[in-house]
């Protein structure tokens, strides 16, 4: 590499290109650097530890380098308290979690519902208004509610399809062995209304 011109400066490689050049970005050079397409600062610094291949960073990184003397863990975000990307002032800055710093900048407003039982007013987030209407603010209050007769007449259907689809004779019925026992003894075999009627006590 040689220099081509003492005032002005002007480096070329071996093969008589001009080579670019960048200055280290300090703090005194506050603007020496470029604005991304995400609006965030970028400044050149290759030995920060969190430069791109470029040796490029972001210019929050590199303050919060050199004021903590280490960069913010790498499950954490540096998040902007005015909500400026461009102002990257230590005091500015501030390490939140990554999930944590989601849900600041992508949190939605709770929705406000008046709960049917105890009357109070409870709040939600608006995936449970869009999902199904939401009555009661607690379990204790749905239990508390009265049911209306179409209500139970759904509960006993849903029961009856449940009986009939052999979800709950699984449950009950008896094994193999003692089939085969009580037809070795000659005993009657009891019926499957009368299994259910059987209690652990009696049995």
């Amino acid at each position: 590499m040689r220099v081509v011109g003492a005032s002005a400066n002007l480096l070329r490689n071996d093969k008589g290109t001009f080579v670019r050049t960048r200055t280290i970005w300090t703090p005194e050079c506050w603007d020496n650097g470029y604005i991304d397409n995400k609006g965030r600062f970028r400044v050149y610094r290759p030995d920060c530890p969190r430069a791109f291949k470029s040796g490029y960073a972001l210019r929050a990184h590199v303050v919060w380098w050199l004021h903590h003397g280490q960069c913010h863990d790498k499950s954490e975000d540096l998040h902007h308290k005015d909500h400026n990307r461009l102002n990257d002032s230590i005091g500015n800055l501030e390490a939140k979690l990554r999930a944590e710093h989601m849900r600041h900048h992508h949190a939605k407003p709770l929705a406000i519902v008046i709960c049917d039982g105890c009357c109070q007013e409870f709040y939600v987030p608006p995936w449970r208004i869009r999902q199904r209407v939401t009555r009661f603010c607690s379990q204790a209050c749905y239990q508390k509610s009265p049911r209306s007769q179409q209500h139970k007449d759904n509960i006993a259907a849903g029961n009856k399809r449940s009986w009939q689809s052999g979800g709950a004779r699984r449950k009950v019925q008896p094994c193999m062995y003692a089939l085969q026992a009580h037809q070795a003894l000659s005993l009657p075999i009891l019926s499957m209304s009368s299994l259910l009627e059987v209690t652990p006590s009696s049995a």
